[in-house]
Order: C-alpha cells, then sequence, then structure tokens
C-alpha cells in the first residue's frame, strides 16, 4: 500500500532571500576574487538599489554624480526611473573601481562595469553572483535576484504596519 503524502507547507523553490548577515557575507566574499574591486561594488549597488541584472548592466558613467553623490536608475519592466543618493562606503568603493577603470583599454566605452571583453553581461553577472555564493561559503545557490530580495525584507521589516 502506497503512503499518501502530506502537502508541502514549505516553498519547493527553496530560499529566495539572503539575511543581513548572509548578505555581509556574500558581500565580503565579492571583495576577495580576480575582480574584487569591481564585483564588491556591482554587488554592493544590486543590493544598495535593489537592481535587476539589466539594470546593473545597463548603468553608464553619465549616469553617475559623484559631486551630489547621486545614481540614475533607469528601471526596467515599466518601473520608475529615480535619482537615488549613494551612501558614503559605496562612494568609496565606486572612487576605487574608476580608479581602476581608468586603467583599461577599454576606459572610453560608456558603460560603468566592464569584463575582460567588454561591458558585463547577464551570462556574467549570473555566474559571478553564484561564484560569490559559493565563496562566501553559503549552503544553497544564490542567484542574483536574492539581492532584490534583501532590501523588499528589510523595508518590509521596517516599515511601521498600520
Amino acid at each position: 500500500m502506497k503512503k499518501k503524502r502530506e502537502k508541502q507547507t514549505v516553498d519547493s523553490r527553496g530560499k529566495d532571500f539572503l539575511t543581513e548577515a548572509e548578505m555581509k557575507r556574500f558581500l565580503e566574499a565579492a571583495r576577495h576574487g580576480r575582480h574584487g574591486i569591481r564585483d564588491y561594488l556591482m554587488m554592493l549597488m544590486a543590493y544598495r538599489h535593489g537592481l535587476r541584472v539589466s539594470e546593473l548592466i545597463d548603468l553608464r558613467l553619465k549616469d553617475l554624480d559623484i559631486e551630489t553623490g547621486r545614481l540614475y536608475v533607469r528601471r526596467k519592466k515599466g518601473s520608475l526611473s529615480t535619482h537615488q543618493p549613494i551612501e558614503g562606503d559605496e562612494l568609496r568603493a565606486l572612487r576605487a573601481w574608476l580608479r581602476e577603470r581608468e586603467q583599461r583599454r577599454d576606459a572610453r566605452s560608456p558603460y560603468l562595469f566592464l569584463s575582460e571583453r567588454g561591458p558585463m553581461v547577464r551570462q556574467a553577472v549570473n555566474y559571478l553572483v553564484g561564484e560569490i555564493g559559493k565563496r562566501a561559503k553559503l549552503r544553497f545557490h544564490v542567484h542574483h535576484h536574492m539581492l532584490r530580495q534583501v532590501l523588499l525584507q528589510i523595508n518590509q521589516t521596517s516599515s511601521p504596519q498600520c
């Protein structure tokens, strides 16, 4: 006689966000890769601004205003494009990446984030996120959307309930 399976109460997709502690480990691990300065900044900006992969790789130098500490984010999927503040640690990471970026052959590219082959592409970012997750010794597969979800989780828990 077959045993009747109970209905699952846990989402079968698994974990879809990182805790603040996991995010801290993830960001620290991003610093220790081959392109640690760039990778750390990419992951920090994706996390802080809730960027989709397509929004992250579409950031351009003209979107930055370092003097006022502002970033223009062109949102996709019908979301509202906005100017957002850049925090102090993010601004320091950005300046470090721009100094390193100036030394590259392709420094004249309008895109903020560059790979060894030119502007970053979705596949490279997705691969990078997975590798950083492994380096951070997180016990589950990390995907880019988890960085957006951390921001949503923080906003949900910190906003007052009516």
